[in-house]
């Protein structure tokens, strides 16, 4: 019987919205019809949202397989939730190729540790990592000098300088700078692009990649007996939303789940997300004008007065679990006291 034996496999990393998940969607776009693809995504927020994103831009496209890992760093615990997610996700894809997306906030060395480690050296053939940077964080010591930020680069086999478009001529020279000058990046591959569009030959190493066969029989399971079916979403308590926290690293995130029944006001919501000095929010929601997706990253505006502000949000075909999601993530310490009952503010029912 065959195995399942070097599938390509790409690690896709950068810090908080510089655009990861744009660019997986941007790579999907340019998926060979024929071919099966594994996402993994690693959120660092518990309610999990970009899995839903990505399945919901891609609807209509086949052979594309998801699976979320929220709540911080994957591979914490000697890496077993990733270990677990990713058996899972191979055994019911058996795919062509997978991607994996760190949470912004992890430790992609440990990620990549793990892959390239006993339980997947044989079913996983480790091609290009690929980590996404702003050029605005070149200028900005508070980047510079995270340890995070540095671990994205220096595992990078390709930088992908994206938001280009946003970018001064002094970022763009700050990157140049620092990439030329460093000792252990200066031989770093790198390139420009906006909106996360990068052609789909980056993925690969030079050298060609194995053909991938299609049988799990080569995994090394890691699953025990009670981690061994795929969790079911938990059901929304009688008040019809659940809100969950985290706080790890400086971070802190809160993420809300919220049925169906309750409607947002897409006019008062895009003022929320505005006001709000969070530095990401993601964001699949009900309004009065159908299911909008937000993607917003406030990090480079947050000395911008909130009205100037303009989230970006799109319409989009309802999520398969018709619910709302919110997911923000806030530096320790700025995550507004109120914010829990706040968000009841901006519906418009219930």
């Amino acid at each position: 019987m065959n195995k399942l034996h070097a599938i390509p496999c790409n690690v896709i990393t950068g810090f908080l919205g510089v655009g990861k998940t744009t660019c997986i969607l941007n790579l999907l776009q340019q998926k060979p019809k024929t071919e099966r693809w594994a996402i993994l995504v690693n959120e660092f927020g518990e309610i999990g949202l970009d899995g839903q994103l990505i399945e919901n831009s891609n609807e209509d496209q086949p052979n594309i397989f998801i699976r979320e890992v929220p709540g911080g760093c994957m591979c914490c615990s000697s890496g077993l939730p990733m270990q677990i997610a990713l058996n899972l996700l191979l055994m019911k894809a058996k795919p062509d190729r997978v991607l994996i997306e760190p949470t912004g906030l992890g430790h992609p060395k440990e990620v990549l540790k793990v892959l390239s480690g006993e339980h997947f050296q044989q079913v996983l053939s480790l091609e290009n990592t690929l980590t996404l940077v702003n050029p605005q964080h070149f200028s900005s010591a508070k980047h510079l000098q995270n340890q995070t930020f540095q671990q994205q680069l220096e595992v990078a086999d390709l930088i992908v300088a994206n938001k280009t478009d946003l970018a001064s001529h002094e970022d763009i020279e700050s990157l140049k700078h620092y990439l030329s000058t460093s000792e252990t990046l200066k031989t770093r591959a790198y390139r420009y692009t906006e909106r996360g569009a990068i052609p789909l030959e980056l993925l690969n190493r030079t050298r060609p990649a194995t053909q991938a066969a299609h049988s799990d029989s080569n995994l090394k399971l890691v699953v025990n007996n009670h981690h061994a079916h795929d969790p079911q979403v938990p059901v929304l308590p009688e008040c019809g939303y659940l809100i969950e926290r985290h706080e790890k690293d400086g971070f802190a995130s809160v993420g809300w789940r919220i049925c169906k029944a309750r409607l947002f006001d897409l006019t008062l919501t895009l003022n929320w997300f505005a006001q709000l000095n969070a530095l990401r929010i993601k964001a699949l929601i009900q309004t009065e004008k159908g299911w909008a997706a937000f993607n917003i990253s406030h990090e480079s505006d947050l000395g911008t007065k909130p009205e100037k502000r303009i989230p970006d949000y799109h319409l989009v075909k309802p999520p398969a679990l018709l619910e709302s999601r919110i997911e923000m993530i806030f530096e320790t310490g700025q995550l507004p006291g109120q914010i829990l009952t706040s968000w009841k503010e901006n519906l418009r029912e219930g």
